[in-house]
């Protein structure tokens, strides 16, 4: 029993013009305008009139759009399949030559234009189907009313598809499939490491007329991924020509834009037939086409079908008239044949009902196909599609994994994300629905793939090691290794992984802080800043009973972190998070004791000495005399921050600091005392370390830079200063996060 969305209708026809060296006049039609001329002379009808060595060279090529919109054939002679086990599993039921398979095209064409007006879409196919059963040179014909195609199986077994579905006018409302209600389960399925394309080719084709404003999606996405460190291979004005798809090889990111449509089950007496799902290429059809072997051979093996359609040229039948051709069209047998995808590539498919894979007479076995040949995840849209979704959802999407900011920009700018945060972003702000139609965009990963994917390293923070003299990114990198760069400088990676990465990083110097970013071959990440603080440090410790005694105390204090808001998912407000930073090994204090006073008649105390205590010590560094404990606790929201410094000495009695009391001999400790009151501090770089610790903290406000301002804190027998300090690196207000 036939499928109730397959209308047969006995012997049918479907539409599409076709290029021949015939003279472009049609008795009774209007005159071509100038632009379908030119078109039509650089198209597949020209190459009729070049020598059959020359034509050869092409390989099977073929022109692009704009080619003659209703041609006359000329016969070629017949075309019977050859018998081989990949050919149709019937033999046809009478011989069909390629001159009568030409007129067959070029009347259904005629026929087409005819049925334009008055009709709905559906009323369209269906009329014209059951004229395309009137025509001898169809062995069966029908329509699949949710893909709007109507469909002709020629005599010999190759196939026909005329679409109605995509439209430069608003159609009515398309039901969601049963599709989308399984998109959230692939989502969950691709939550996993992230990835990048193994490799930095791209292309992105454009099926439709070359004077179609439409065209400058194609432009658009090209800058993007030229922009983004991808080299953009042919196909950029509107070349899906055949000899061009059949090279498609190593692409990482893929996309075509272009009319899809289903036909039924090539043949009811064969269960290894196919069910046709195919996508309208460039190349129009034509008498020398026809003639190449390689074209006879792939359409006899169902790897091309004949596909008709409106390319959305206005010209051609009379002004404002659509120009329909017929072209060749591809299909998941043609993808088995000749395409091959690098691992973790992306594939978008920008045509109707391209991702209707609920039946297998859709779209499912050309899915499948993409992802045999290495897709790891095949984008496309489950029900007929408009111009205004077709626009929009691709360059969104592109943008988003890039990071380029062009399209529908945000504020502050966003870091690159990975597809299934990028498509969950555009389901909330409804970027995933055709306006039009309601068709949803979906993303399908192929079965067992492990791994998410972004088209470049995306870095979420940083947090700074100073015990181990590392930087640590986190992010998305993918697995294979390439370059972390601070200030300009290439820093040494000592490991790489998909979520993050760990680099030296230099105490002083070159490299030391500034921008970061990542570089994998010649895509490279969104910059995050290191910033860092010299705070300069003095102090006053006096006696209180004897007030010329007194220690002075100077230092610096340098610390670095990243204090930039992030985002954890795209599209949501940027995050401003605690962050915690240690002092440098850099950092420094040092104490100078003096003074005498009398204590009466016979004797005096004095004080002398000095005592350095230096920041963290070493790593596998004995435990150290002295350290000055200095922590900063910053509050990225509203700019509140705790300086927490303490004096460390592993036994008083070796202080550096000297009192000579009435010739008794003792030790001196001048500590910072409470300061504020105590603050807990956290080991960022250590979450091993558990539960944070307390020490004495000074309260301060930084600026909207992180500048430190000065601040003096007195206590009784304490005077503490610290300068003001503009750091260096802060976060770039237009920074992508």
């Amino acid at each position: 029993m036939k499928d109730p969305a397959m209308i047969p209708c006995g012997r049918t026809h479907a539409l599409s013009p076709v290029a021949t060296a015939a003279t472009p006049s049609v008795p009774g039609a209007p005159r071509m305008a100038r632009r379908s001329l030119l078109g039509w002379l650089s198209g597949g009808a020209a190459l009729a009139s070049l020598p059959a060595a020359l034509v050869a060279c092409g390989g099977g090529g073929g022109g692009g759009g704009g080619g003659l919109p209703l041609p006359i054939g000329q016969g070629q002679g017949p075309a019977t399949p050859p018998a081989t086990p990949d050919t149709p599993g019937n033999p046809p039921d009478a011989p069909i030559s390629d001159a009568e398979r030409l007129d067959t095209l070029r009347d259904v064409t005629r026929k087409g234009f005819e049925l334009r007006t008055g009709r709905t879409r559906l009323a369209f196919v269906e009329a014209l189907a059951a004229y395309m059963a009137t025509l001898p040179a169809y062995r069966e014909t029908g329509v699949d009313t949710e893909t709007l195609t109507a469909w002709g199986h020629f005599r010999d077994g190759r196939v026909h598809l005329v679409s109605a579905n995509r439209n430069m006018a608003a159609p009515g409302a398309v039901p969601v499939s049963a599709d989308a209600a399984r998109h959230d389960a692939a989502f969950a399925a691709a939550a996993a490491p992230i990835e990048l394309p193994s490799t930095e080719n791209a292309r992105v084709f454009h099926a439709f007329g070359l004077n179609l404003d439409r065209q400058q999606t194609v432009a658009v996405l090209g800058r993007m991924l030229t922009d983004g460190g991808y080299l953009l291979r042919d196909g950029t004005r509107g070349d899906a020509r055949i000899s061009t798809l059949r090279e498609v090889s190593g692409d990482g990111f893929f996309y075509i834009n272009t009319h899809g449509g289903a036909s039924a089950r090539v043949s009811d007496r064969d269960d290894a037939a196919p069910e046709m799902y195919s996508l309208q290429s460039s190349t129009q059809v034509s008498e020398v086409l026809e003639a190449m072997p390689d074209f006879k051979d792939d359409l006899d093996h169902w790897r091309l079908t004949y596909y008709t359609a409106d390319i959305f040229e206005l010209e051609g039948y009379g002004e404002g008239d659509p120009v329909k051709q017929t072209r060749y069209g591809i299909t998941a047998k043609f993808v088995h044949r000749y395409w091959s995808f690098p691992a973790h590539s992306i594939v978008f498919i920008n045509a109707c009902s391209s991702a209707r894979t609920s039946e297998r007479r859709w779209s499912g076995t050309f899915m499948d196909a993409c992802h045999a040949k290495g897709a790891a995840v095949y984008l496309g849209w489950n029900e007929t599609v408009s111009t205004a979704g077709a626009d929009t959802a691709p360059r969104y999407f592109v943008d988003r994994l890039l990071g380029a900011n062009k399209e529908l920009r945000e504020s502050p700018e966003q870091r690159p994300f990975a597809w299934d945060l990028v498509m969950q972003d555009m389901k909330k702000k409804g970027l995933t629905i055709d306006p039009e139609t309601r068709a949803e965009l979906l993303a399908k990963p192929r079965a067992g793939q492990p791994a998410t994917h972004v088209l470049a390293p995306t870095i979420r923070r940083l947090q700074v090691s100073e015990y181990a003299d590392e930087l640590t990114l986190f992010g998305g990198f993918g697995s294979v290794p390439g370059e972390v760069e601070i200030d300009s400088t290439v820093r040494t990676v000592k490991s790489w992984a998909h979520d993050r990465i760990v680099c030296d990083l230099p105490r002083t110097g070159a490299g030391s802080g500034g921008g970061v970013f990542v570089r994998v071959g010649r895509r490279r990440s969104n910059v995050r800043q290191l910033t860092v603080w010299k705070i300069p440090l003095t102090t006053q410790w006096v006696h209180q009973i004897y007030p010329a005694l007194k220690v002075d105390g100077n230092g610096l204090l340098r610390l670095r972190a990243d204090v930039g808001p992030h985002r954890e998912l795209p599209g949501e407000v940027p995050r401003t998070p605690e962050v915690h930073a240690i002092g440098t090994r850099d950092s420094t204090f040092h104490q100078v004791a003096s003074g005498s006073q009398p204590k009466d008649a016979n004797c005096s105390i004095s004080w002398s000495g000095t005592q350095d205590f230096p920041g963290i010590p070493e790593n596998g560094a004995p435990e150290p005399a002295a350290v000055i404990m200095c922590h900063l606790k910053i509050d990225t929201r509203n700019h509140d921050a705790w300086l927490g410094l303490a004096l460390g000495l592993r036994d008083p009695k070796t202080s550096g600091l000297n009192e000579s009391d009435c010739g008794h001999a003792d030790k001196v400790v001048a500590p910072f005392g409470l300061l504020d009151g105590t603050e807990d501090f956290a080991r960022p770089d250590m979450p091993e370390a558990g539960t944070p610790y307390a020490i004495p903290a000074l309260a301060l406000k930084l600026g909207s830079g992180f500048e430190s301002p000065a601040h003096t804190h007195h206590d009784d027998e304490l005077t503490l200063h610290i300068g003001a300090c503009t750091p260096q690196w802060p976060p770039l207000p237009d920074a992508a996060v």
